[in-house]
């Protein structure tokens, strides 16, 4: 009897765990449109909180800088809009996921985690040339489970920690575990190149130093986050070897921020 007993819990756990993962859902999916002086969302909201995919897609030319924020306790969006060209803008809002879109990388997807009953900001910049729409999440959760990363990266104040070996194209999981904003953009570095010379290049951040020792332009893992937030990046590498991530935000490159990792 206490065989069949048992037989007929793990019978019960089993079905209740399938029905469990059956109810968690790939993340719904966000088609945001960026370009100059416009960006638009589909659908536009409100939508369900939880992990959502957003798919950035460039309109127009120039290079796009799409973010999703939030506004801090007390600040309106007509309060951003107004002064969104300065610099005193990013002390309004925390910048919960971001993308670089550009004439190379026209699109580019990540998975970020929407909290409920939010207006979130969307903000396109081109150049000095700005544009805002809303996006809001209702209390009712999407029941969605991200997808698992291939790997992950951490950014400190200063320094890039995590995977040594980052997929050629996969999902990276990049949180900022610091106090401080950060970004993560990789150079692809030459064959031979040793550290030490690595090292002088980018805490000098200089184009003709890097230029010794990278073999091309950037690809960037991850745009500007504020502290504690974690995007999981769709990222494709345009070859296989040696890479170096830096942050050149607030001159962090200079306090020692970049890293060599290996691109398979």
């Amino acid at each position: 009897m206490r065989a069949v007993r048992w037989i007929v819990a793990s019978v019960l756990v089993a079905g209740l765990l399938a029905a469990v993962a059956a109810a968690q859902s790939a993340p719904p999916t966000v088609a945001v449109t960026a370009g100059r002086g416009v960006i638009t969302a589909q659908p536009a909201g409100p939508i369900a909180s939880g992990p959502t995919r957003l798919q950035f897609t460039r309109t127009g030319s120039g290079d796009v800088e799409a973010y999703v924020a939030s506004l801090r306790a007390g600040v309106s969006v007509e309060q951003l809009r107004r002064v969104i060209t300065s610099d005193a803008s990013i002390g309004l809002v925390y910048l919960e996921a971001s993308a670089t879109l550009s004439s190379a990388a026209p699109k580019r997807a990540l998975t970020v985690d929407l909290r409920p009953s939010v207006t979130y900001v969307l903000v396109s910049q081109v150049g000095n040339r700005y544009a805002l729409t809303e996006l809001a999440t209702t209390g009712t959760a999407n029941g969605a489970r991200a997808p698992s990363a291939d790997a992950r990266i951490s950014m400190v104040d200063y320094a890039f920690r995590g995977a040594a070996t980052l997929p050629r194209n996969g999902r990276i999981q990049v949180d900022n575990a610091g106090s401080a904003f950060h970004f993560a953009i990789a150079f692809p570095i030459r064959p031979g190149t040793r550290g030490r010379a690595i090292g002088r290049a980018f805490r000098s951040g200089g184009d003709r130093a890097i230029g010794r020792v990278a073999t091309g332009p950037p690809v960037t893992v991850q745009n500007v986050l504020s502290p504690t937030t974690t995007n999981l990046q769709e990222v494709t590498f345009p070859r296989a070897g040696r890479y170096t991530l830096v942050c050149f935000f607030g001159g962090h490159n200079r306090f020692g921020m970049y890293r060599t990792v290996r691109v398979r």
